[in-house]
């Protein structure tokens, strides 16, 4: 992911999972995660992961 398809998943997507839910895409089939605590939680987790991807990679082009 670039950096600005970082930004926009922490502006646009990943408020729009804890609100109205989402589908994770497997090999295997979609796993449904409707509104409510787990995808709240499941949000939440997604937020700092791209954050911390994104200080890495603002990080590694100050350097680089």
């Amino acid at each position: 992911m670039t950096p600005d398809d970082i930004r926009y998943a922490l502006a646009k997507q990943v408020p729009d999972m804890r609100g109205r839910g989402f589908v994770i895409g497997t090999s295997y089939g979609d796993l449904s995660v409707p509104p409510g605590p787990l995808a709240e939680q499941l949000a939440y987790t997604v937020r700092l992961v791209l954050a911390l991807e994104l200080a890495t990679l603002r990080q590694t082009q100050q350097v680089g």
